[in-house]
């Protein structure tokens, strides 16, 4: 029995070892936004402020509780019971509930402003792994290629030269260097990865291509009025949705409701008390009434000054914030705007053309090479024509993905 649960465990360890080192695949970056918002910590400490905030409203709407008051002297035999309950004056609870409504509102536009960074932070840092992991992938592969040329059989042996094998080799170990290069790229990358995504990548992984934004691919094929109308669009979008503006105008509400809550404090509030009276006057004959007690606050010294002065310079530095964010969200719309159209493009012709034309040169280059018709730097430089239109390319998606992260953040919300 015992050997049996020995065995058990041996297996159980090294499956579990097997899947730790198994290698993890990503499809994408919508992917690995997915899996950043369902870890992210920060996301979930500004989520829980936001339950803070919704008590808060709760609290601020809450009435004040009634005291019981029990008042006995023995050397009068006077003897009181009743409830004493402050009276707030000025409608300061529901000013207290406004201005928590506000500030609730006010942590929403925090959580979404985070929500639209870790979506940028998450796709940036997705590309810049993927990048890595392409340079390393396209040197492996002019090692191969020049590895290939050097076991083709010459029809012509004098036309193999000794400066054929010393190009290859310097071209080899160009590759190699730049192998190794985007191989200690990977780690540093895949760790900021892993700690914005609070998940682990496998030893072997890979990541998806990055693709165009199915609501932005048409762009390149727009007129010059279509974009117009589309950017006015956005710009318009932007105003209604991004959480630094509402933020803002969010905190001069609360700073207004804030002043009208100090305003509202100079009215004193009115203490009432009231309840039975019993008097023993000759033993053991009682006397039985009610009594009723009021007292009011004189506002001599705290006029809520302080309060008052705070309130008014929030609401001010709120309303310049307002204004400058507000005359910024159209140049970071258009700006945005602008990178994202070239780039969509510039894609486009990649894909449509300079790719499978940097293909063709290098199976050109390498027919001309086998029968001979060609040295072999011919078809060597037709690869590295090839691997820097790849290169290129990785760029021309990663300044794609960085526009569309900057544009999603100018309008604040999701493409």
């Amino acid at each position: 029995m015992n050997k049996i649960k020995t065995i058990l465990l041996i297996i159980v360890f090294f499956v579990s070892l097997s899947q730790s080192d198994a290698s993890t695949y990503i499809a994408g970056i919508d992917e690995a936004i997915d899996i950043a918002m369902k870890n992210s910590g920060e996301l979930r400490a500004a989520e829980a402020r936001f339950g803070v905030t919704e008590a808060q409203i709760f609290t601020a709407n809450t009435p004040m509780n009634p005291v019981f008051i029990f008042d006995g002297g023995t050397g009068e035999r006077t003897y009181r019971v009743g409830l004493q309950y402050i009276l707030e004056t000025g409608g300061k609870r529901k000013k207290r509930t406004l201005l928590a409504r506000v500030q609730h509102e006010v942590t929403k536009d925090e959580i979404n402003t985070k929500i639209l960074d870790i979506k940028r932070n998450v796709r940036n840092c997705y590309i810049e792994v993927y990048a890595a992991q392409q340079r390393e992938k396209y040197a492996k592969e002019m090692i191969e290629f020049a590895d290939t040329l050097k076991k083709i059989e010459y029809k012509d042996p004098k036309t193999q030269v000794a400066v054929d094998d010393l190009q290859i080799e310097t071209v080899i170990m160009n590759a190699e260097i730049s192998m190794h290069t985007a191989h200690a790229d990977v780690s540093p990358c895949r760790n900021k990865f892993n700690a914005l995504m609070n998940y682990t990548l496998g030893h072997e992984f890979e990541l998806g291509e990055p693709t165009l934004n199915t609501n932005l691919e048409n762009l390149s094929s727009l007129t010059f009025e279509e974009h117009d109308l589309n950017l006015e669009r956005l710009e318009k979008i932007a105003y209604e949705n991004r959480p630094e503006l509402k933020y803002y105008a969010d905190s001069i509400e609360a700073a207004k409701r804030q002043l009208d809550v100090a305003k509202a404090n100079l009215i004193p509030n009115v203490l009432l008390a009231a309840g039975p009276d019993f008097v023993q006057n000759n033993p053991p004959a009682w006397n039985s009434g009610g009594f009723l007690m009021a007292a009011i606050e004189i506002p001599i010294f705290d006029r809520q000054q302080g309060p008052i002065k705070e309130a008014i310079a929030a609401q001010n530095l709120s309303t310049s914030e307002y204004s400058w964010q507000k005359d910024q969200i159209q140049n970071d719309v258009k700006d945005a705007y602008t990178r994202v159209t070239a780039l969509t493009q510039l894609i486009d012709r990649y894909n449509e053309s300079l790719l499978a034309r940097a293909q063709g040169l290098v199976d050109k280059a390498l027919n001309d090479y086998n029968a001979g018709k060609s040295t072999i730097i011919v078809p060597l430089t037709a690869k590295e024509t090839q691997i820097n239109v790849q290169y290129s390319y990785i760029k021309a998606l990663a300044d794609y993905q960085s526009a569309v992260s900057d544009l999603e953040r100018a309008i604040g919300t999701p493409l």
